[in-house]
């Protein structure tokens, strides 16, 4: 898992200021520092500690039922998937887009493992008699919380965009797979024709016959659609039978 998250550079998107997410994370949370200092939170203390055990424990399990969004984002995506569109979006794109949209969702649900522990912590410790701790280091903490609890907000956010943007676009390959197919199965109809009309030409043989054991060998072959295609034969062919 690790290793996957160091390959895609997942650690460094967390703090990269470039994303969306890094930068609405880094305003939130200096938002938060700002309306912190406004109440004086750390002097009065004791005033906000059931309403900071709230939202610990609230947040933990709100994380837990983030993890519904990420399966539900894997599920899209699984079920758009096929060999063909697989193939064309490596052609198109490169051969790990789909491994790499894929690991971003383990790195979410990653995220918020860490966090439901963390917030569960928080939860507890605010319910035992321990003394504050010195002002830096309680900043030292809850900085980086509300940072990455904010960031796994609109990286959800993000996937779920994401998620969309690849259903889309893999109905989009399916349809370039669709025509393609129907190209090819009108050049395996003229090649067939063809290579039949040669037979008939060179061959000397009777063009009923050659049909009629066409029709014959379709009536006891088992595929699908069997009756559509055999009349679709007799249809082409001109068979009366």
């Amino acid at each position: 898992m690790i290793h996957r998250f160091l390959k895609y550079n997942k650690f460094k998107e967390v703090f990269n200021l470039k994303l969306f997410e890094s930068k609405v994370s880094l305003i939130f949370t200096l938002g938060f520092i700002f309306i912190y200092e406004s109440l004086d939170i750390y002097n009065n203390f004791n005033e906000f500690q059931i309403a900071f055990q709230n939202i610990a424990i609230y947040i933990a399990a709100a994380l837990i039922g983030m993890l519904g969004i990420i399966l539900a984002g894997i599920s899209i995506m699984t079920s758009s998937l096929n060999r063909d569109n697989m193939k064309l979006m490596e052609i198109l794109n490169d051969k790990y887009v789909t491994e790499r949209v894929l690991v971003s969702f383990e790195f979410l649900a990653f995220l918020i493992g860490i966090q439901v522990i963390v917030f569960f912590n928080i939860y507890l410790i605010l319910h035992s008699s321990m003394n504050l701790i010195p002002k830096p280091s309680l900043y030292f903490i809850i900085i980086p919380t509300v940072y990455i609890f904010i960031f796994s907000l609109f990286y959800t956010v993000s996937l779920v965009g994401d998620s969309i943007q690849f259903f889309l676009t893999t109905k989009t390959y399916d349809k370039i797979n669709e025509l393609d197919k129907s190209i090819i199965s009108i050049a395996n109809e003229l090649r067939i024709d063809f290579i039949l009309k040669l037979i008939i030409e060179n061959g000397r043989i009777d063009d009923t016959a050659i049909l009629n054991s066409l029709i014959k060998y379709c009536e006891i072959s088992n595929f699908d659609k069997k009756e559509e295609v055999l009349k679709y034969l007799k249809s082409v062919y001109d068979i009366d039978k």
